[in-house]
């Protein structure tokens, strides 16, 4: 499946993902490839960085550079060696990424002491919410076999979008890559 073909996927889960609060990790692994047995890597030279809404028609830059500081700082760690794409790489790694806006509303009661001849207070609460995935996808160079993918979602906190110094992405792709087997 080409990275294009993953933008919807990603979206419609980020999107199903806003029922809830949790964190959502997921790994795909190829049955019938080790990644494990595999040592080099190089970056997908066409459309390393694929986005989903509201990274549409934004410069990100900053954040392909992001994801690629931190997959190569994790894949070195786990023993992968980044070669030229023309070095004949084993594992081709590229990107897919998302924000989506949404909107939760909360109903809040609160029963006490009667306060101008009511008992209980209730109020409507709305809040503004931003999901953010992330998916790393590892192939084969040249062809359209997943080796290994992995996927986050988590709600972006706004704080961490004003404060832009990389720790949402950094945290989003170590605990992506934690599933990722080291070369052995």
């Amino acid at each position: 499946m080409k990275a294009i073909g993953l933008i919807p996927i990603l979206l419609s889960v980020m999107i199903a993902g806003c029922q809830t609060s949790k964190p959502e990790y997921r790994t795909q692994i190829s049955k019938e490839h080790n990644v494990s047995a595999l040592v080099r890597y190089t970056w997908r030279s066409k459309n390393l960085l694929s986005v989903v809404g509201s990274l549409i028609g934004g410069n990100n830059q900053l954040l392909e550079s992001r994801l690629r500081s931190n997959v190569s700082r994790v894949l070195e760690a786990k023993g992968y060696k980044f070669v030229e794409p023309n070095d004949d790489p084993q594992i081709e790694v590229s990107f897919v990424a998302g924000l989506v806006d949404q909107e939760s509303t909360s109903y809040h009661t609160v029963g006490g002491e009667p306060v101008q001849g009511e008992a209980n207070q209730s109020w409507v609460q709305t809040n503004d919410i931003v999901r953010g995935g992330v998916s790393v996808i590892l192939k084969v160079p040249g062809e359209d076999h997943t080796l290994w993918k992995g996927t986050a979602i988590e709600l972006v906190k706004n704080r961490q979008l004003r404060k832009q110094d990389g720790t949402a992405v950094r945290q989003m792709v170590d605990k992506i890559m934690q599933s990722l087997p080291a070369s052995m």
